[in-house]
């Protein structure tokens, strides 16, 4: 739903977004996870505040995720960057509250340090 109205669906980001990513971290590739990556990221471009008190479950699922395509991976780096650039006041309180071992997967796939 999300990959045809963003929009719409972004509005209530805050409601299921923990729940989507803790459902889809572990489903096998495919197209249909693709384009529910991609739904749910334009959805988060539309409503970024919704997912501030999910960023550590979204980050989760997008560092399982081992082979998205190269313009998923790439809307996947910029919105890690611009959650980095955007809510800089409270980047460091978002990130210490990653656990150790998702701490270490984005600093390998987006070169974050913690």
């Amino acid at each position: 739903m999300a990959y045809a109205n963003s929009a719409q669906i972004g509005k209530y980001l805050d409601n299921f977004i923990k729940y989507f990513c803790l459902s889809i971290r572990f489903t096998e590739d495919s197209t249909e996870k693709q384009e529910a990556f991609t739904g749910l990221c334009k959805s988060i471009i539309t409503n970024p505040n919704g997912l501030i008190n999910h960023f550590p479950y979204f980050c989760d699922a997008i560092c399982q995720y081992e082979n998205p395509t190269p313009e998923l991976n790439n809307l996947f780096n910029d919105l890690i960057y611009s959650y980095k650039t955007n809510f800089q006041d409270r980047w460091i309180e978002l990130i210490k509250k990653f656990p150790e071992n998702l701490q270490k997967r984005m600093n390998i796939r987006f070169n974050i340090e913690f």
